[in-house]
């Protein structure tokens, strides 16, 4: 005769996470990431005058045919963002990790500039 012992997990608590108090005080964006924008088509409204109030990454591929780079190019440049250009289509998929490391790197800058480090 066997015995057969079960054993329950209890989950353990869901908790919020701990926003630091100077994310609460800045009551601002932190940061845009923008990947193969399409802000400067024709059909869409255009951007609200300082609605970009804040540093821009711009993730855009050279071969997309859905939105032209160019559009990123012109954009980059009116706003001062910084622009990452990739030999890829829109859909960027072949690209995963260089994107992952680009938002790696975004996300130390807003560390950074914030005192966080």
């Amino acid at each position: 005769m066997s015995v057969r012992a079960e054993t329950r997990v209890q989950p353990a608590p869901v908790t919020a996470p701990k926003v630091h108090s100077k994310l609460i005080q800045a009551q601002t964006r932190l940061a845009w990431i923008l990947l193969a924008p399409s802000l400067l088509m024709d059909d869409l409204p255009r951007l609200r005058k300082g609605v970009i109030d804040c540093p821009t990454t711009i993730v855009h591929g050279w071969r997309d045919t859905v939105v032209p780079p160019t559009h990123s190019i012109a954009f980059a440049r009116k706003y001062q963002a910084t622009l990452h250009l990739l030999d890829t289509d829109h859909r960027m998929y072949d690209q995963l990790q260089t994107i992952n490391h680009f938002f790696a790197h975004f996300l130390v800058a807003i560390d950074l500039r914030l005192g966080f480090r």
